[in-house]
């Protein structure tokens, strides 16, 4: 696993949207569509609304979540809401959401399985974050379902629970977000960055998943 260190955000979005960049074309290239699982939270979005700039033919992206709460997609709290909005000037975005009937969890979840079956089926590039308890995606550490995930290698969707709300979230197995082509790692600030150094010696799940990834690269700025 590579860690590449930037002065500042700027340089660090000029180098991961290059990359994603290519790693779409090439995609789209090689197989004429390519597959992608994005992050939620606050910390990515600079580098979706530079994506968002490129001229890239969206139309040939299938756009899915590493993780989602489960929420209203009109909700503050949602992942879907915030990407969508970072693209909305994007031509030919579209994102396959993970939240579709929020009256009925079970339901939900068979269903988002048979929509993420593409993305079962190949991964092209995958964009995680971290929290500052170690969690990536939304696989928790003490969480029952996420452990279970964490130490499988069942390829699908997963409810699990947060320590904080919203609690009930749905997420990719760990089995899913490691057999992706390409995945990277996005932390901000030396607290977390501590963080991440640390996260194999206290078991946390982000050292689960990036140890067993190929091609991966771990992108920190400072500020």
């Amino acid at each position: 696993m590579i860690l590449k260190r930037f002065n500042n955000k700027p340089d660090l979005e000029k180098d991961l949207v290059s990359r994603i960049q290519l790693i779409l074309k090439s995609a789209i290239l090689k197989y004429g569509d390519a597959r992608i699982l994005l992050s939620g939270g606050s910390t990515p979005e600079f580098i979706y609304e530079a994506l968002s700039q490129l001229p890239i033919d969206w139309s040939k992206v299938i756009v899915g979540l590493v993780d989602e709460r489960f929420v209203h997609q009109e909700s503050e709290f949602s992942n879907a809401r915030m990407i969508a909005n970072c693209f909305e000037n994007a031509s030919g975005f579209a994102l396959i959401p993970m939240v579709t009937r929020l009256n009925d969890g079970i339901e939900n979840l068979k269903e988002v399985n048979n929509t993420y079956k593409i993305f079962q089926e190949r991964i092209d590039y995958c964009l995680l974050g971290m929290g500052e308890d170690g969690h990536t995606a939304s696989l928790f550490p003490g969480d029952e379902a996420s452990e279970k995930s964490l130490c499988g290698n069942e390829i699908d969707i997963i409810q699990t629970m947060a320590p904080m709300a919203p609690e009930e979230r749905i997420s990719c197995s760990k089995e899913m977000l490691t057999r992706a082509q390409f995945v990277d790692l996005l932390i901000l600030g030396e607290k977390k960055l501590k963080i991440f150094q640390n996260a194999k010696d206290n078991h946390l799940p982000i050292a689960t998943i990036m140890n067993q990834t190929t091609n991966g690269v771990t992108y920190f700025s400072e500020n």
